[in-house]
């Protein structure tokens, strides 16, 4: 059984950074991290170190606001998707990126994982139009999930994240095994 996207969270649209951006005469200024496009991975995991400073010309509603657990999904190509694990201060998002706020039965680093899948790729990509290809908020909304209990949806996160983990570690000893063929060639070609 499958279910709707729009039925097992709340979706939102990031903030019109241009209409809220406070100009230097400004007397009331509210410093913000804003979401960088550049936060957004493939893997599913947010990085911060990508966030950027923005300074509004009033006090944000909290609808902006990140908060863990939550997971952004940038409506933009290339379309990955994150999961919030950790709480920062003052985040907000883009126009750029819509947010999931998920109810409890669901665990936001499943739901990433699943909309960055080619499953949900292949199904947004046939719906995307316009030169700058971008999803809509309703074609988001339809996006099917599997129902599946929470626990076993945390038993395939954590499988995911040892599958990554090893991934790198393979990765990481295919180039160190490149250096040590290069330096070993090196060697026996200088004799």
């Amino acid at each position: 059984m499958r279910i709707e996207l729009k039925d097992i969270s709340e979706i939102k649209i990031g903030l019109m950074t241009e209409r809220k951006k406070a100009l230097v005469a400004d007397t009331t200024q509210k410093r913000y991290n804003l979401v960088s496009l550049k936060s957004f991975s493939e893997d599913g995991i947010y990085s911060h170190d990508f966030s950027e400073n923005f300074i509004s010309n009033e006090q944000l509603k909290d609808d902006y606001l990140v908060r863990k657990g939550d997971v952004l999904i940038r409506l933009r190509w290339p379309n990955f998707a994150v999961s919030i694990d950790a709480q920062y201060e003052n985040l907000i998002f883009s126009s750029l990126v819509a947010r999931l706020r998920l109810k409890n039965s669901f665990e936001p680093k499943f739901i990433a994982y699943y909309l960055n899948s080619n499953i949900v790729k292949k199904a947004l990509y046939s719906d995307i139009s316009g030169r700058i290809a971008a999803i809509k908020v309703s074609d988001l909304a339809k996006i099917k999930v599997p129902s599946i209990s929470l626990q076993k949806q945390q038993q395939i996160v954590k499988f995911l994240e040892i599958s990554a983990k090893k991934n790198e570690i393979l990765t990481s000893l295919v180039e160190k095994n490149k250096i040590f063929t290069k330096s070993v060639f090196q060697e026996a070609i200088k004799g």
